[in-house]
């Protein structure tokens, strides 16, 4: 059987519907979707609902220089800790709450992870610290730590405190834990 021009076309367009789109088509505006990023665990629970109450509870990451990613973290896991429904996993829970704590340029880059590339809480956790708290950073607050001084008119009790808030900051300081 020979198919003329007109068939063949025919037959294509069925298989492909882009080609009987007209230039209109093409520069009309349409919702484009891309894949998230997360493998999110299954949930076996009849009725799951992130309740809106948990989400305003989440403190807020921008991605600005000035913010401390790893309080970031500290706080948002003593809110989504809290959560507890049947037949959804605390991994599960946190995967879903994060993207809702991240505004601006967190959470436009959150939309840049390739798709399905976080399966885990641990996965999102590494990403996020890898992203806002380079190795430069570290480096510079374990320095600030390093060359620590009392300042002249500061009480040792304020030295003290600001001491322990600068060990907050950099987890991974290095510094024996009795000191």
């Amino acid at each position: 059987m020979h198919l003329t021009p007109k068939e063949r076309m025919g037959d294509m367009a069925l298989q492909d519907p882009n080609l009987n789109r007209t230039l209109m088509d093409y520069s009309a505006p349409f919702v484009a979707t891309s894949p998230s990023c997360f493998v999110r665990p299954p949930i076996t629970a009849n009725h799951f609902e992130l309740k809106s109450s948990f989400i305003q509870m989440l403190q807020s990451f921008y991605g600005n220089s000035n913010e401390d990613p790893n309080l970031h973290i500290k706080e948002f896991l003593q809110i989504s800790e809290t959560v507890k429904i049947n037949g959804v996993t605390e991994e599960a829970i946190k995967l879903r709450l994060f993207p809702f704590s991240l505004k601006d340029k967190a959470k436009s880059w959150l939309h840049t992870l390739p798709p399905n590339s976080i399966t885990t809480w641990t996965d999102m956790a590494n990403k996020f610290l890898q992203k806002y708290f380079p190795p430069s950073k570290m480096v510079q607050l374990r320095n600030d730590i390093m060359i620590f001084i009392q300042h002249e008119t500061e009480v040792f009790y304020e030295s003290w405190e600001r001491f322990k808030e600068k060990l907050l900051k950099c987890p991974h300081h290095g510094l024996p834990e009795w000191l």
